[in-house]
């Protein structure tokens, strides 16, 4: 295929809607001001922890992938619109008919990637496992943000509360806008809550822990079948179409992030004489293994819980200690 013919002419802005125009350009643009935010936040912060040197590394490689392969599935849908392949047969274009303007005009590129991540019950239980993990690092967002940090100075918010939640929702945007796991990563770098700060979130994560097992559970459910092997048809499932590919790997991103995090803090939970090594290293190896079995939609949120719970108690030993 002539890669030319995909470059639209000057009269492009002419013919096509406003509309679609409008509406990738608006995404785009709040998703290079979301990722210039939180890379400046990020790299801020960057000197002041050693476990963000690892978290920075996962952060640029998770958007290099999951991107590259969004890239790589946008040309396969504008390649499949010219040649009326695939869920465009319906149209019956004469191959080399249609051009870079029709494609703007007919497709809706949101709607074609929701289709292409649940074109069955495999793909879908991928899907799942994705949006179940986001509601988890979005409540994160909420309860460790930038906006809550200000609302605990002697400010009491203003203006820094302001920013910090224009930060914080540049976090979402690019969690949802980009990759959840660049946007998770580089929040933890740039996080500078203090371990001994009680939060009021240990309920939610308890209720997402149990709320997303449940889901497992269901969705699981639903792709038995004596005559299929489970792992052999979720494996080839994340091989579908280039936008499986970048999802899932969003959520193996996140995963590893995810064990980073819950290991980092356990160092800094042992160091503090918050927990014993052996505890500590029990609850690594928890996480460990509880990951490939129930997912990192179920064992982050209960982590995140116990964690609040361990800090509840610290806090409540320095105030014993102080009166």
């Amino acid at each position: 295929m002539d890669l030319v013919n995909i470059i639209p002419s000057f009269g492009f802005l002419e013919d096509a809607p406003l509309k679609p125009i409008l509406l990738i350009g608006l995404y785009f643009a709040l998703l290079g001001t979301a990722l210039v935010i939180c890379f400046s936040r990020a790299l801020r912060s960057l000197p002041y922890s050693s476990v963000s040197w690892a978290l920075l590394p996962l952060a640029i490689a998770s958007l290099y992938v999951t991107w590259t392969e969004i890239v790589s599935w946008l040309f396969q849908d504008y390649t499949d619109f010219v040649t009326g392949n695939g869920p465009y047969d319906y149209l019956a274009k004469v191959p080399g008919s249609a051009t870079f303007d029709d494609w703007v005009r007919e497709s809706d590129w949101f709607v074609a990637a929701y289709r292409a991540v649940t074109e069955d019950a495999y793909q879908w239980w991928w899907s799942a496992q994705l949006l179940n993990t986001a509601a988890v690092i979005v409540a994160f967002f909420w309860s460790e943000g930038p906006h809550n940090l200000a609302r605990k100075t002697s400010e009491k918010g203003g203006m820094a509360r302001r920013a910090g939640l224009a930060s914080a929702l540049a976090f979402v945007c690019v969690g949802f806008l980009g990759a959840m796991s660049t946007a998770f990563s580089l929040f933890l770098i740039q996080r500078q809550a203090a371990e001994t700060e009680a939060s009021s979130t240990a309920s939610l994560y308890t209720f997402l822990a149990v709320a997303n097992l449940v889901s497992l559970l269901v969705t699981s459910s639903r792709l038995l079948n004596p005559h299929r092997s489970l792992l052999l048809e979720l494996s080839t499932a994340i091989f579908a179409n280039s936008c499986q590919k970048s999802i899932t790997a969003d959520l193996f991103f996140c995963t590893a992030i995810s064990i980073v995090f819950s290991c980092a803090f356990l160092r800094n939970a042992v160091a503090a004489g918050s927990v014993t090594k052996v505890k500590a290293f029990g609850m690594a190896a928890l996480v460990l293994v509880s990951i490939p079995v129930v997912g990192v939609s179920v064992v982050l949120p209960a982590f995140l819980a116990w964690r609040e719970g361990l800090v509840r108690l610290k806090v409540r030993e320095i105030r014993g200690d102080t009166m």
